[in-house]
């Protein structure tokens, strides 16, 4: 009777080895965070690095959750990465932390960028956003010559009390009327 017990035992002790061995691994499930910005100046936009997800090189379909999420509002915000593999889902969290600006900033307002050849070119300029906009001018610098096909930029600096705060750049092209119209 010991003999039948041991090779009871031994049988169930393997069938539990087996059954705990997973039938489609995830030994080969790489799921982690890209690199990225992750403090950002509340009303301004933030870009999400993502993350790299796959199993056997095959990448995976991944799930975000954006809904904690406030660029307006300062704080410590958690984006939830998500993805299923073999009915169990594993998660990954980063952390943007959203901070109160200490200066105003320039933002681009929309325009129309690209033109043809003699068309007038209408800056469409920026917005100061941030603390204390009064204390702060916006200078324009730089020419767009609407007669000859080129790129150009029109440079904006933010001067304020500090010296200048901030600059960004818009950038217009001018092309030739059968580069616009695809050469036809």
């Amino acid at each position: 009777m010991t003999s039948r017990w041991l090779i009871g035992l031994w049988f169930m002790v393997v069938t539990v080895l087996v059954a705990c061995e997973p039938t489609d691994s995830t030994r080969d499930l790489v799921f982690e965070l890209q690199e990225g910005v992750d403090t950002v100046v509340a009303g301004s936009a933030w870009q999400d690095a993502s993350v790299r997800a796959t199993l056997a090189g095959e990448t995976l379909d991944v799930h975000v959750d954006y809904a904690a999420l406030d660029l307006d509002t300062p704080g410590e915000y958690t984006v939830v990465y998500s993805v299923t593999v073999n009915r169990n889902i594993h998660t990954l969290e980063r952390t943007v932390f959203v901070v109160a600006p200490s200066l105003p900033w320039l933002q681009l307002n929309p325009g129309i960028d690209t033109l043809v050849v003699g068309e007038t070119f209408v800056d469409a300029g920026v917005t100061v956003l941030g603390p204390d906009q009064a204390d702060y001018d916006v200078l324009v610098s730089g020419v767009v010559a609407t007669d000859v096909p080129g790129d150009y930029a029109i440079t904006y600096s933010l001067l304020g009390p500090q010296g200048i705060v901030d600059v960004v750049v818009r950038r217009v092209t001018i092309v030739e009327a059968d580069t616009a119209s695809g050469g036809q």
